[in-house]
């Protein structure tokens, strides 16, 4: 039999490898998703990835296992730390703070002994003065102000308002005694006017920057409250001053009544000088 002679089968009856439509075959599935996780390739991760297979999230907690071991590890963040600027200015704050703290109880100690054994111990220079009431009560209160001032200077106690508040009213009643008291004795100095004048100069404005520092407290101004009291606390160390600078001087051969004027004004004026030039620069430093 000739193959043209072959009865030729039409096309649309030939056996595809497509089942047809009409067998009800489904269509072939779309491959897997390929799982993403955006965050880190961990063991686990597969479950970021929605509607994967089982197949494909095992794939994707694989592929996240390997990833997450070859992966180099980062070093640990550490704090940040102060610059050593800051570092140093708070070691030579708190050094002298301490310094403070250390001379206001020794002198406030030596005044409270005074008045403890009746004022037996009054140096003899000191007891020459005239209107001896007046210098026994502001040895008294002068000393008591120096006890408290410690308290209101560290920080760690200025976090506690209410004993912030009492200890400043305990200090604010003694100053403003040391400071009346103060300049009624020194009214009566028997070491001449130029130490009358300074420690009546120093007695009118210990008790002027404790009452300002005072009244700004009740009007809720902090920051001017802080300003004053400062001022204040610089006026009631020169008591530490003057024992400081009368030994030496005496100790460089000059008389008592040679230093004695002289330091009646540099107890308290470098003190004051000093106060104003850390109020300065803290202000300059806050508006940068």
């Amino acid at each position: 039999m000739e193959a043209s002679s072959l009865r030729r089968i039409p096309d649309n009856l030939r056996p595809t490898s497509r089942p047809h439509p009409s067998l009800g075959a489904r269509p072939p599935s779309p491959p897997d998703p390929v799982p993403v996780d955006n965050h880190h390739r961990t063991r686990g991760s597969a479950r970021a990835v929605s509607g994967a297979t089982p197949m494909a999230a095992v794939r994707a907690r694989d592929q996240g296992w390997l990833m997450s071991v070859t992966r180099p590890t980062m070093p640990p963040t550490r704090p940040p730390t102060r610059p050593p600027t800051t570092t140093r200015l708070r070691r030579r704050a708190r050094a002298g703070l301490g310094a403070a703290t250390l001379g206001c109880l020794l002198i406030g100690g030596y005044g409270a002994a005074l008045a403890a054994s009746g004022f037996r111990l009054l140096p003899a220079d000191v007891a020459a003065n005239g209107f001896g009431l007046a210098l026994r009560l502001h040895v008294v209160t002068s000393s008591v102000a120096l006890l408290l001032v410690p308290w209101q200077l560290w920080p760690a106690l200025r976090r506690r308002p209410r004993l912030h508040r009492w200890l400043g009213r305990g200090y604010v009643l003694a100053a403003v005694a040391g400071g009346v008291s103060g300049f009624a004795a020194a009214l009566f100095t028997a070491n001449g006017a130029i130490a009358a004048a300074g420690f009546a100069v120093l007695g009118v404005l210990w008790t002027t920057t404790t009452l300002a520092a005072y009244a700004a407290a009740r009007r809720r101004d902090l920051r001017t409250h802080r300003r004053w009291a400062v001022r204040s606390f610089a006026l009631a160390f020169a008591a530490v001053t003057l024992r400081l600078l009368i030994p030496l001087a005496m100790s460089m051969d000059f008389t008592f009544a040679a230093t004695y004027p002289l330091v009646a004004w540099l107890c308290w004026i470098p003190n004051l000088a000093l106060a104003e030039w850390h109020l300065r620069r803290t202000a300059r430093r806050a508006s940068e």
